[in-house]
């Protein structure tokens, strides 16, 4: 997560953020050309694009007493 405390700001196409004025929920800010009063105002901005993390695998034992290995990504 970053924060942005200038008073002119660009958003990605794969950014979202929060407006916080004097540290509560202001509105939604979305991608492109934003203006916003220093030290009163801040942004969070977070990536909304879709991340992969692989699951190593793990031996499981089936009711039927099997073992096999199991692997996935999240």
């Amino acid at each position: 997560m970053r924060k942005i405390y200038s008073p002119i700001f660009i958003l990605r196409p794969f950014e979202r953020g929060i407006q916080e004025q004097l540290g509560k929920y202001r509105r939604f800010v979305m991608p492109g050309l934003g203006f916003q009063i220093p030290i009163v105002h801040m942004i969070r901005i977070r990536d909304v694009r879709e991340h992969t993390m692989d699951i190593h695998p793990q031996p499981v034992i089936t009711k039927d007493n099997v073992e096999i290995q199991v692997d996935g990504i999240m």
